[in-house]
């Protein structure tokens, strides 16, 4: 009698003997099911390949069966794509605040004599909050901006003109126009030039064409540079018909700290470019160069949100001929910017 065949006894019709006990099926452990893990489109059991992981789930579990741990993936790190812009929807709100100072200085020499202008700086200090009402394939077709906080300095006075107002802003393809929704306002052509410049963008190049100069032209990760299109910002300047010197010119970018902010990655960017120029003549040239750095949302599809600051200069010197003499004029205008922006 096998060991596990034990025996009691059993009461039959009166007797008294003894039976071999039923006996009981081994117990069957469930098979330890490696956890599964996809990454870049592999997928991975446990560490084995697909056709080792059907033999691992199909054979028969083993008293030295165990779970096995799951392997550790380790996720492709993030590449930020540029081309993925945000969305404009129908009740979508954001506020943009900034502080610019624009600096001009004129100087003209004629021989050994010079003579400066003075400098003409003008300050705009705002913040306006936004609503979209109306989009279409989404772009907006219909915002109103709710301007908080507005002034502008030039000199010794301050316009504040702006300030509490509201205006509504309508695109019809490419061109934008701007109404001031409350009575009474009185527009000073500094904040007429300022609502061009914000709110219309008139005079501006399409921002479409400006991003595709600047903006890296593949994805990109945390640490990595890219060189941007030197001939298509000075295109979508339209600063014809001056000249292009391809070769002086450059655009320059940079991506770090990159980082998930609230489950949106973040990182910063810093741009730097050039652009030397000249005129067809020759008697004349000179340099657009700037920096650029931001704090912004890599994922503007999820949340688009940045703050940064920019320094732009615009350099220029010419040749002429006056009834004094050969003269050198030069003109030079430094724009100084920090702007943060985001969803409300």
């Amino acid at each position: 009698m096998r060991p596990s065949e034990q025996t009691r006894p059993t009461r039959i019709e009166g007797t008294r003997r003894t039976r071999p006990a039923a006996r009981r099926p081994a117990a069957q452990r469930k098979p330890a099911w490696p956890a599964l893990a996809i990454s870049g489109g592999a997928l991975l059991l446990g560490g084995a390949g697909i056709v080792g992981a059907v033999s691992v789930a199909n054979r028969p579990a083993t008293p030295t069966d165990t779970a096995v741990p799951a392997a550790t993936v380790k996720e492709d790190p993030f590449k930020w794509d540029a081309k993925i812009k945000p969305r404009s929807v129908v009740g979508a709100k954001f506020f943009v605040e900034g502080d610019t100072e624009d600096r001009k200085r004129t100087s003209v020499s004629v021989g050994s004599v010079a003579q400066q202008d003075p400098d003409v700086i003008t300050r705009t200090s705002f913040r306006y909050t936004a609503e979209v009402l109306a989009a279409s394939d989404g772009k907006a077709s219909e915002t109103r901006f709710t301007i908080e906080r507005w002034k502008q300095s030039e000199g010794n006075g301050d316009d504040l003109c702006l300030q509490g107002v509201s205006v509504l802003v309508k695109h019809v393809g490419a061109v934008r126009s701007f109404s001031i929704e409350d009575r009474g306002v009185q527009l000073t052509q500094g904040a007429v030039s300022w609502l061009e410049g914000e709110l219309t963008k008139k005079g501006k190049p399409d921002p479409d064409v400006l991003d595709r100069a600047l903006d890296p032209p593949h994805p990109l990760g945390d640490g990595e540079e890219w060189e941007g299109d030197a001939s298509a910002l000075f295109s979508a300047l339209g600063m014809k018909p001056l000249e292009l010197d391809a070769v002086k010119s450059k655009i320059k970018g940079k991506l770090t700290n990159v980082h998930v902010e609230d489950g949106v990655h973040a990182g910063h960017v810093k741009l730097a470019f050039e652009l030397a120029i000249r005129s067809a003549d020759g008697q004349g040239t000179g340099t657009l160069s700037g920096t650029l750095e931001l704090d912004r949302s890599l994922e503007q599809d999820k949340r688009d949100q940045e703050s940064g600051s920019s320094v732009i200069r615009f350099d220029v010197m010419r040749n002429q001929k006056t009834a004094r003499g050969p003269a050198v004029v030069k003109f030079q205008t430094d724009t100084t910017t920090t702007r943060r922006q985001g969803p409300l």
